[in-house]
């Protein structure tokens, strides 16, 4: 867990890139409907705005609201940190998972269509398994062993 400011910068950078990077790959598959190494190329730009718009999603919204329902299952100064951790995790994704679904509807699925409510429900479906799933599994880890590394 991040302690100091620099960390905490760093920890939300490399998780908000992680989390964009893993999810708009997923999304390119699942468009393509096969996988091909080239649809992990993310674009630049796309990857940045995502990860801005992330950002700013998880200062502005997520982040408070996240720690206050994962601390409501879990006692974060007596709980094990395991399972502060994945309350934590589990909490995130609750909270962006809808938030940045709606984003991609309006951005990338054609939401202003007339069919807003039902191609956001359908890509908050297909997101969140693998948004949980990509969170504990690998962007978590890897990124908490990362900042732990550099504050080294």
């Amino acid at each position: 867990m991040p302690t100091t400011k620099l960390q905490k910068v760093l920890f939300g950078l490399l998780m908000s890139f992680m989390m964009v990077f893993g999810m708009e790959a997923y999304n390119h598959v699942i468009a393509a409907s096969s996988f091909h190494v080239r649809l992990l190329l993310v674009p630049f730009l796309e990857l940045c705005g995502l990860m801005t718009t992330v950002i700013a999603l998880e200062t502005l919204v997520a982040g408070r609201l996240a720690g206050k329902l994962a601390f409501r299952f879990v006692n974060p100064a007596t709980g094990r940190p395991l399972a502060i951790i994945l309350a934590i995790q589990i909490s995130t994704v609750l909270l962006m998972c809808p938030m940045m679904s709606f984003v991609a509807t309006l951005v990338f699925k054609d939401g202003l269509s007339g069919n807003l409510l039902q191609i956001w429900m359908k890509t908050v479906a297909l997101n969140f398994p693998m948004a949980l799933i990509w969170q504990i599994a690998v962007a978590g880890p890897v990124v908490r062993f990362a900042v732990r590394r550099m504050a080294k």
